[in-house]
């Protein structure tokens, strides 16, 4: 609650804020105030992905951006025909941006429910078990997709116009870049990957997607 109302502050004076931090100190807050222990280690680790993120994120971006500019300029492409292949591009890319987004953040909106969830297994016609986590993070996922849909666009406005006027093309490659890097700190797979070949590990926690596009 106390996360949610600092958010809805932020995004009526269309200031976009890190829905990772906001819960992340509400529960030192909430911590102080009970006199329970925070677990350090663990706040470090969250707290140094912010900064890893921030700067993996604009690393990416100016790699991408150099490999786009340089294939465009050797392929030659027509204008009208390069603006069809932009607008395909965005809606995957945006697609691609909305699934690392969920996969990363869905824990800023129900990670500290899942402890206490309150919902029971289903049992769907003998087909498979809609288990009680499952149905939590269903539920975060419909509040998140409202969200989008009815209070989000002061937000966007703010990034897509005030912050910096982006082309399409920028705004394709921007929004690559932050999809890389929520799916890089949300992949179990890749994190696995990387333990069994005894190299380091990106840390699964969730990292400001409001810093990452910035």
């Amino acid at each position: 609650l106390a996360a949610a109302a600092a958010i809805t502050v932020m995004i009526r004076i269309r200031i976009p804020v890190s829905t990772s931090q906001t819960i992340v100190g509400s529960l030192i807050g909430w911590n102080y105030f009970c006199g329970r222990l925070t677990d350090y280690r663990s706040l470090i680790t969250i707290a140094s992905s912010w900064v890893t993120a921030f700067v993996l994120s604009g690393v990416i971006a100016a790699v991408l951006f150099i490999l786009f500019n340089s294939y465009l300029k050797r392929a030659k492409i027509h204008l009208l025909e390069l603006d069809a292949y932009t607008r395909w591009g965005l809606i995957v890319v945006g697609a691609f941006g909305a699934y690392s987004l969920g996969a990363n953040n869905i824990a800023n909106v129900v990670g500290v429910f899942v402890p206490v969830s309150p919902f029971k297994d289903l049992n769907i016609g003998g087909l498979f078990v809609f288990d009680g986590i499952s149905q939590l993070y269903f539920m975060g996922a419909l509040a998140i997709v409202a969200g989008i849909y009815t209070y989000s666009h002061k937000v966007m406005r703010t990034i897509g116009k005030d912050l910096f006027h982006l082309s399409p093309l920028t705004a394709l490659i921007a929004v690559l870049a932050e999809a890389i890097v929520l799916f890089l700190f949300a992949s179990r797979g890749l994190y696995n990957l990387l333990l069994s070949a005894g190299l380091p590990t990106i840390p699964l926690v969730p990292v400001s997607s409001s810093q990452v596009i910035v």
